[in-house]
């Protein structure tokens, strides 16, 4: 008696990947922008980065720019 069954497909089809891309490049795309707003509006209003905890605002938000930017370029498998 043979086993002529078909293994499941694995991985995904081009249409899952391409909107998993597009998604994923809308949310690195509005994470940059509004942590970009976040720190130009920290950055013009002096009074704010007085405190220790805007500066750390600030930082972590330069920190998810610079993750975001980076994770824009990683390539999808």
């Amino acid at each position: 008696m043979e086993n002529n069954t078909t293994p499941p497909p694995t991985g995904s089809t081009d249409h899952e990947s391409v909107a998993l891309q597009v998604a994923f490049s809308l949310i690195a795309s509005a994470s940059f922008f509004f942590n970009l707003l976040f720190c130009v509006m920290l950055l013009r209003n002096h009074a704010m980065l007085k405190k220790s905890h805007n500066i750390l605002l600030f930082s972590l938000a330069v920190v998810d720019m610079l993750t975001g930017n980076a994770d824009s370029f990683t390539p999808f498998s």
